[in-house]
């Protein structure tokens, strides 16, 4: 399509040295999962706003930002009225080596009702898209009319296991109370209102109302 484009790395393909396509896969059971993107026609200032490297790592790449780094192919094309239709086409004719040998596939009733039926067994609950997440801590701060409350978790498989409470706050209760109640539970909003809800939070807190806790948490 006169775009010169080339593999860079592990997973990326660079135009212009610009990446248009970034890629993953793994392996389990023998068998291969991969997926990844092609950037026809994306908003790149909404791209830039999903992803957001850490200062230090774009340094250490010598890339000024997230911005100058991509691009779409669109913007490469002489062809600017190409639809993304179009370009999908242009895809699948370079495949198959021309678009009647394409073979195509129509879902039936049968084969929906399947799909729906494996989404809301697997795909729709917790335990997949949480329970497996692997470890990570979080931080939290915030200055509340009642002082300040510093929150320290760490969340493995979707679940806290290590809650510490620090601030400046004037409240009255022991912060182990909270903590103990938050252990072991889903890090999830209702989750931990109904882990606390028999703790007067206003009272450990100084004044500082169960719902601010939520969004601190959360």
């Amino acid at each position: 399509m006169g775009i010169e484009s080339e593999l860079s790395g592990r997973n990326d393909i660079l135009a212009n040295g610009r990446k248009i396509s970034g890629n993953a896969m793994f392996s389990k059971n023998g068998r291969m999962f991969s997926h990844g993107t092609l950037m026809f026609d994306a908003d790149i200032d909404e791209v830039v706003n999903a992803l957001r490297p850490k200062k230090e790592k774009i340094e250490s790449k010598g890339i000024k930002s997230v911005r100058s780094r991509v691009t779409n192919v669109k913007e490469m094309l002489e062809d600017k009225t190409m639809s993304v239709e179009d370009f999908r086409l242009e895809i699948l004719k370079s495949i198959f080596g021309g678009l009647d040998q394409v073979k195509y596939y129509e879902l039936t009733d049968e084969d929906w009702a399947a799909i729906h039926k494996i989404s809301e067994e697997r795909y729709q609950k917790w335990e997949w898209n949480y329970g497996k997440s692997p470890k990570f801590n979080i931080q939290r701060s915030k200055k509340f009319a009642s002082g300040f409350i510093d929150l320290r978790l760490t969340v493995n498989k979707g679940t806290m296991q290590d809650v510490h409470i620090f601030g400046d706050f004037f409240g009255i209760g022991d912060m182990k109370d909270i903590e103990e109640a938050l252990i072991g539970k889903r890090y999830e909003k209702q989750a931990i209102e109904e882990a606390v809800a028999h703790l007067d939070i206003p009272r450990y807190f100084g004044g500082t109302s169960l719902a601010d806790f939520i969004d601190l948490m959360y």
